[in-house]
C-alpha cells in the first residue's frame, strides 16, 4: 500500500465523520449517536493520515537499503 492510498482512504472517514458531525448538529438539538460515530471517523481518519506517513517512512527505509550501490 503507498502512500497516496493510505491518505486518500483516510482523508475519505475524515471527510465522511466531518459531514456526519455537520448533519448531527445542524438542526439545533444534538443527536448523540450520530455525533459519536462522526468523532470516531474524525478520530480514525486523522490517526490513518499519521500512520500513512509512519508506514510510508519505514518503506522508504527499506527501499533505500535495497538500492545502496555495491563499492568494489
Amino acid at each position: 500500500m503507498r502512500l497516496e492510498h493510505g491518505l486518500l482512504v483516510s482523508a475519505l472517514v475524515l471527510l465522511v465523520g466531518a459531514a456526519l458531525a455537520i448533519y448531527a448538529y445542524s438542526d439545533g438539538a444534538a443527536q448523540p449517536p450520530v455525533a459519536v460515530l462522526a468523532l470516531t471517523l474524525i478520530a480514525l481518519g486523522a490517526q490513518g493520515v499519521f500512520a500513512s506517513f509512519f508506514l510510508s517512512i519505514l518503506g522508504l527505509a527499506e527501499h533505500a537499503l535495497l538500492r545502496v550501490p555495491r563499492r568494489r
